[in-house]
């Protein structure tokens, strides 16, 4: 759900080589980046 809402908003899987398979890592990854206004 979380992984979902990320790609909704415009906010990538971190790792291009997979975009829709999401780990728990990647959406902790993606959050921080996206909290600390990283692109």
């Amino acid at each position: 759900m979380i992984a979902n809402t990320l790609t909704e908003r415009g906010t990538p899987n971190p790792f291009p080589e997979r975009p829709k398979k999401w780990f728990v890592s990647d959406i902790d990854m993606a959050l921080f980046a996206r909290l600390s206004g990283w692109k």
